[in-house]
Order: C-alpha cells, then sequence, then structure tokens
C-alpha cells in the first residue's frame, strides 16, 4: 500500500459517517460514551520509509587461480508495505468538561515484506566468476502502549494519541560464489551463505484519530500513527558470511477501528 492510497483512506468523510448513523444513537444528554473499559479489533494498512542496507567489499578464496576474489559492496532499498490486523484494549474517562483522557494497548500483525536482489560476474584475470545474491526484510508484528487525550462533542471524540512501540522484524539473505575458468566455464568449487536474524526494535508512537458513538457501547474509527524505531542495526549476508547494516525504521499507518464497552 503505497502513500497515496494511504492518504486517501485519511481522507474519508467523517460527514458520510454521520449520515449513516441512526437517530436513535445519538447520544441523550447526560450520557458518556466515551467513558468506560473497551476492546476491539482495527485493521488498515502501513508504509515503512525506505530503508537502506549497506555493506564493504569482501573476497572469497578461489583455489583455481589461488587469489582472493572481491565480491562488491551493497546498496540496497527495501521498502516495505503491506496490510495489518490487531486488536486493541483500553480505558478513557470522559470529564465533566468533555475532555476524554485514556490509555491503550494493542497487538497488531504485519503482513508486508521486501526484496533485494543483484548478482553479476568478476574477471580477474584468472578467472571469470559469478555472484548472486537475494535478500529480505519482513515486518511480522508489533505492539504499543500510548496514552490518549481528546475532546468529546456529543458523540465525536478527536484525540490525539503517543507512546511506546514495539515491532519486530525479519531478515533474511541468500547468497552464491561459483567460481569460474578463464572462459567463465564453472570448477565445481561453490560458496552459498544462507543467513537469517530477527530484530526486536523499541520506539515512539505518535498519532491523531478520530471514533464515533454509533451506540452507546459501540465505537467506530480512523487513526493515522507515525512510529520511529531508529537503526535497525547490522545483520549478516554474504557467499561467506559478512555484516552489513541496515538504517532507520520509520512507520505510517492507517487503520479504522471498531470499539465495544465491556461494562
Amino acid at each position: 500500500m503505497n502513500r497515496s492510497v494511504l492518504s486517501g483512506l485519511a481522507a474519508l468523510s467523517l460527514l458520510d459517517i454521520a449520515a449513516a448513523t441512526p437517530l436513535a444513537a445519538q447520544v441523550v444528554n447526560g450520557n458518556k460514551p466515551f467513558t468506560g473499559i473497551y476492546t476491539g479489533v482495527h485493521g488498515g494498512g502501513f508504509d515503512a520509509n525506505s530503508v537502506h542496507f549497506t555493506s564493504l567489499p569482501y573476497n572469497v578464496f578461489s583455489p583455481f587461480d589461488g587469489t582472493d576474489v572481491t565480491i562488491p559492496g551493497r546498496f540496497d532499498i527495501l521498502s516495505i508495505d503491506g496490510g495489518l490486523a490487531g486488536g486493541h484494549i483500553g480505558y478513557m474517562v470522559q470529564l465533566p468538561s468533555n475532555v476524554v483522557v485514556g490509555l491503550e494497548s494493542d497487538f497488531t500483525a504485519l503482513f508486508g515484506n521486501s526484496t533485494a536482489s543483484g548478482g553479476g560476474t568478476i574477471d580477474n584475470g584468472d578467472g571469470i566468476h559469478t555472484f548472486s545474491y537475494v535478500s529480505n526484510l519482513d515486518a511480522d508484528w508489533q505492539a504499543t502502549l500510548r496514552g490518549r487525550l481528546g475532546f468529546a462533542l456529543n458523540n465525536l471524540h478527536i484525540y490525539g494519541t503517543a507512546g511506546v512501540a514495539i515491532i519486530n522484524v525479519s531478515w533474511s539473505d541468500s547468497s552464491r560464489f561459483v567460481e569460474g575458468d578463464a572462459g567463465g566455464v564453472p570448477t565445481g568449487v561453490v560458496y552459498t551463505g544462507a543467513n537469517g536474524e530477527d530484530k526486536t526494535l523499541v520506539g515512539g508512537v505518535v498519532g491523531t484519530g478520530f471514533e464515533y458513538a454509533l451506540f452507546q457501547s459501540v465505537l467506530v474509527g480512523l487513526e493515522y500513527r507515525y512510529e520511529d524505531f531508529g537503526n535497525i542495526g547490522s545483520v549478516i549476508h554474504g557467499a561467506t558470511p559478512q555484516g552489513g547494516n541496515l538504517d532507520s525504521l520509520e512507520v505510517h499507518k492507517v487503520l479504522a477501528r471498531v470499539s465495544f464497552k465491556i461494562n
């Protein structure tokens, strides 16, 4: 899901939602639909800013010519986007001034990945060798714990939210080097590397949204969040194990929400 799709979701008309609300669902004087414990589900899409993978050149030994062959360094861009689905639980209080304060936590499954691949030939004068790689960066799951502060106007609650976010991403790399003779014919010497690891990152989250009380116990809403997790850090790659680096991960999300008060 790209940025334009996310922006389109965020532009859903509040007036359309209000027009679809039955008259009987309007809040009567004295009721506070935004007070209490609630739980619910959410779904939507996310878009991670481009993550850069960088690595230095490294050597593999070629028995055919008795020398080291230098594999070039890498600079790849991995952009992750996709869908998400999860659940949330929270508590909020609608004060007499109609200011609403609350605390919410959630867990979300992420369905998105990005792939980088490449390769080429290396002629070191004694042999013509080939190399290739395929790397994947997957977003797996995440959780947040956030405070919420907003204002209620009849059935409508507009709020901001901020707190701590945790995300799990997984990295995998499959690399291959094939030694060749002076004519490029494989000599039978092959180096292969298959490397993978998980990273759990902690960062910050801020966002804004609204929810609408269809009934005293049913709330629907739309929310945008921005999350910053800093650098992902070092990962292993290469036909022989080598270190590389994944830089900063920033995530933009749009979530549609349905919540049910349980008290």
